[in-house]
């Protein structure tokens, strides 16, 4: 679909973007903002609201924000098309949104220099920054560590630091993993067994679309990760380190490649990529 967005369904709180007027969609709509020509990459859908990412990291929400989990800060109640979540004044200068997850009633993005934003409903401490309150625009989470991945649960939020997990929120269920039903303020350690770091970078790392056309996209690496082509007799077509994002590969002709990408603490990621002019 070349970075186009669809969305079908149940759209009564705006949850689809495509506008006011529909109750319930049942067959995929575009999702388009006014006047500009967006393509998306990432997308996750909460209980009545959307997040999604475009290819060129601006960060947009759409739906009910009647926790504020829409971030833009703005008091509108619902939003039947995208609205675009605003850059902390915080956040590091030079820094992107990178990756998204949508809970409940709250929302969650990690920035390209590892931080961690939350915002929308705190009731029960599921955006990690040690208050029980709303927020309407994202606020980095009390610990102010550096994460890899997260995930949002519906009053409760997972993030992963190295190797280790660690949860915030309601623990009704035990579904924070820490033995027993204590809610957090704040990200803690979870009894959930230790990854290593082969197994996170292969569940971070993210390589599309494949096949792919001229434009490549990595996500879950960091600016020091060393990327090698290969192709399929193991010759070296390409090293670069990865800097800036997309991957130009339109100088490459079509065929199978193999992409070896190096972290700086030594973990490998390998995935075949086919590309089709």
């Amino acid at each position: 679909m070349g970075g186009g967005l669809w969305a079908w369904g149940r759209n009564h709180l705006g949850q689809l973007g495509v506008g006011a007027g529909l109750f319930w969609q049942s067959q995929p709509l575009r999702v388009v903002v006014a006047g500009q020509a967006l393509t998306w990459k990432q997308v996750s859908a909460g209980e009545s609201h959307t997040l999604a990412l475009t290819t060129n990291n601006e960060l947009w929400a759409w739906g009910t924000n009647e926790s504020g989990q829409l971030g833009s800060g703005a008091a509108t109640i619902v939003s039947t098309v995208p609205v675009r979540v605003p850059t902390p004044t915080t956040c590091a200068p030079g820094t992107q949104w990178m990756t998204l997850a949508a809970g409940a009633l709250h929302s969650l993005a990690l920035r390209s220099d590892s931080t961690l934003w939350s915002w929308g409903e705190g009731a029960d401490g599921q955006l990690g920054n040690n208050t029980t309150i709303l927020s309407s625009t994202p606020m980095q989470e009390d610990t102010k560590g550096r994460w890899r991945l997260l995930a949002a649960g519906g009053t409760h939020s997972l993030a992963v630091s190295t190797s280790r997990v660690y949860a915030t929120g309601s623990a009704e269920y035990g579904q924070l993993g820490m033995g027993n039903t204590v809610r957090a303020l704040r990200f803690k350690t979870s009894q959930a067994s230790p990854l290593t770091a082969q197994q996170h970078l292969d569940n971070s790392v993210r390589i599309f679309p494949n096949p792919a056309v001229d434009l490549v996209y990595i996500t879950g690496i960091t600016s020091s990760t060393l990327l090698s082509i290969h192709d399929l007799q193991g010759r070296i077509i390409r090293q670069t380190e990865m800097i800036a994002l997309p991957l130009d590969i339109s100088h490459l002709p079509s065929g199978m490649y193999l992409l070896n990408l190096l972290q700086a603490d030594g973990t490998r990621f390998k995935q075949k990529l086919l590309i089709q002019h």
